[in-house]
């Protein structure tokens, strides 16, 4: 029998933290809901009192597993070579029993632990906490700063007791790693500093406060945010309710301010509840979309043809539009709507503000093609029609100073990737043992909705994100490892591209996608064509350019899912197309 042995440095590496804190809000939202055993730990004291031993066994359904961490707690080796705690987590399968592992358990521990603080604090702390105050600065403290930063734009840490890893692990106040947050906070010179602070997060591990002795000092300014509130939330194992953003007050930047400035939150990733709730909330109001073979000969894959395209307004976007606002309520609808799009965004918005009689607005970039336009006007929004730059800010800062109504972001909004997840339902129930989804990339919105959805499902199908090489930002920071700008040069494929990720978005694209790939404006053009003429398929270039990848080859044999995410074309753009010219 071969078993598998796991040191410190291998659990480590196969067990990175950002993938660590969706596996332990999947483990805890299985154990509120009884699909894991966890029973009290037992422990062996030792002869002489100073010393124990402890077992602690669990047991998962779904995935079948069962495992159990042995430790020995020896307070006397504090100072020694060894660990005051030492031992092993056991694995073993669960059809006959046979161990299959043996891991590191102090390492396991560290990242576990780690893991709850990141996923307490996506859930629990305040959007505008920027201070990480650290109860003890032990070895386990590093990794709780990995795991709260992960999550959490933070503008330093502060320990008590100081530790000198703090000052190598954080040399500037802005690492590479670590979102930067413009607004000023006092300097917290202690932990009890930092907690009365109205910007601070906190998570005690090692640390030799007495937080359970009852004294009323420690935490007792805690104050609650509004979202781990009983009225907010409703237990305390579900996700905290997702909103769409509403209008912000900040003072605006200047024309010259770039994507780097914005250092906006990053957006968490919809759960599968949500986007199941939203699937429920959508019924009635948007079209299930079929999804249908495309039939080219010495096709490099198996192509199936997603078509958004026929939704009510020519596009996915009434998905997340619909949701978001159905989220709101009237409440938060009162003084209208309005988003910053290209045009199909602003079409999911009006359709739905015209459905619930309330004011919508759109601002697009002045290469908004007429089509979208034209659409606009019948549904009865208002246009407002800006330079490319200054309509980028609008998405970039989240809305517009001093604007009223609710703004519905386009592409970082959890209601908005929550409907666009609907689609990776759909296409799971209508093809379960799809491989690849090739998906358009304009601001991430889509793509992560569907992997969000996919990966919450448990499906092993990869998601890519197609892009245009006039336009793709993704690939480049893919390439770089790091959001970066890049060029844009506006074309009939104007529905995805832009100068830049977003920031709150790179942290979710680059981990539940797969990679994107960038083709042609003649691959692109191509692609149109070849849907009117064999599928009889109207795509704008956006919705093309998924099938301009699967049919070169680069996405891959196998069962191939293209998001046919939009049909609103101009007709002359169209004809030009159709005429084998280039628009």
């Amino acid at each position: 029998m071969q078993v598998l042995i796991v040191n410190q440095a291998e659990v480590r590496r196969l067990l990175p933290m950002a993938e660590c804190l969706d596996v332990m809000e999947a483990a805890l939202s299985a154990l509120a809901r009884g699909e894991a055993q966890l029973p009290l730990r037992q422990v062996l004291m030792l002869p002489g009192g100073q010393a124990a031993f402890a077992a602690m066994p669990a047991h998962l359904s779904s995935p079948a597993a069962i495992g159990i961490k042995v430790i020995t707690v020896f307070p006397g080796n504090h100072g020694t070579e060894y660990d005051s705690h030492q031992g092993a987590v056991l694995l073993f399968e669960t059809e006959r029993g046979r161990l299959l592992a043996v891991m590191d358990a102090s390492s396991i521990t560290a990242i576990r632990t780690a893991a709850v603080s990141g996923v307490a604090t996506r859930a629990l702390a305040r959007p505008e906490a920027s201070v990480l105050a650290l109860l003890g600065s032990g070895v386990q403290a590093a990794t709780h700063l990995d795991a709260v930063a992960l999550v959490r734009p933070l503008r330093r840490p502060a320990c008590a007791p100081p530790a000198s890893w703090i000052r190598r692990r954080w040399p500037r106040p802005a690492s590479s790693w670590i979102a930067a947050n413009p607004r000023p906070t006092k300097r917290a010179t202690s932990s009890s500093r930092a907690r009365r602070g109205p910007s601070a997060t906190t998570t005690s591990r090692a640390s030799s406060a007495k937080c359970s002795s009852g004294r009323r000092s420690v935490g007792a300014r805690i104050r609650r945010s509004r979202c781990s509130s009983p009225s907010a939330w409703p237990s305390r194992t579900s996700p905290p309710p997702i909103t769409s953003t509403p209008a912000r007050g900040r003072r605006g930047r200047g024309p010259g301010s770039s994507w780097e400035a914005a250092a906006m939150p990053p957006v968490d990733a919809p759960t599968l509840a949500e986007v199941r709730a939203a699937r429920e909330r959508l019924a009635g109001l948007v079209l299930r979309t079929p999804l249908v073979r495309l039939a080219v000969e010495g096709a490099p894959a198996e192509i199936h043809l997603k078509l958004e395209n026929l939704q009510p307004i020519g596009s996915f976007k009434l998905r997340g539009a619909t949701n978001a606002m159905a989220l709101a309520g009237p409440e938060g609808l009162r003084d209208g709507v309005y988003t910053a799009s290209a045009g199909n965004m602003a079409q999911g918005v009006a359709w739905s503000a015209r459905r619930l009689g309330v004011a919508a607005t759109a601002i697009v970039p002045d290469h908004a093609p007429e089509a979208k336009l034209s659409a606009l006007a019948r549904l009865g929004a208002r246009v407002e029609k800006v330079p490319f730059d200054r309509w980028w800010q609008v998405l970039v800062e989240h809305g517009q100073p001093g604007r009223e109504g609710l703004f519905i972001h386009p592409v970082s909004d959890r209601a908005v990737m929550a409907g666009n997840g609907t689609i990776g339902l759909e296409i799971l129930e209508d093809l379960p043992d799809v491989e690849t989804v090739l998906v358009p990339y304009g601001g991430g919105g889509l793509s992560c909705g569907i992997a969000a959805a996919l990966r919450g499902s448990g499906a092993r199908a990869r998601v890519i994100a197609c892009e245009v090489d006039t336009a793709a930002p993704l690939s480049a920071a893919l390439a770089a490892g790091r959001p970066v700008p890049t060029s844009y040069t506006a074309s009939f494929v104007d529905g995805i591209g832009a100068k830049s990720v977003l920031a709150e978005m790179w942290p979710l694209a680059s981990r539940l996608l797969d990679g994107a790939l960038s083709s042609s404006l003649a691959d692109v053009a191509a692609a149109v064509r070849l849907l009117a003429e064999r599928a009889h398929v109207v795509s704008e270039g956006a919705g093309a350019a998924p099938v301009a990848a699967a049919l070169s080859g680069r996405a891959g044999r196998g069962k191939t899912v293209c998001v046919i995410s939009g049909g609103n074309i101009d007709a002359g753009v169209l004809a030009r197309i159709l005429s084998g010219e280039m628009p």
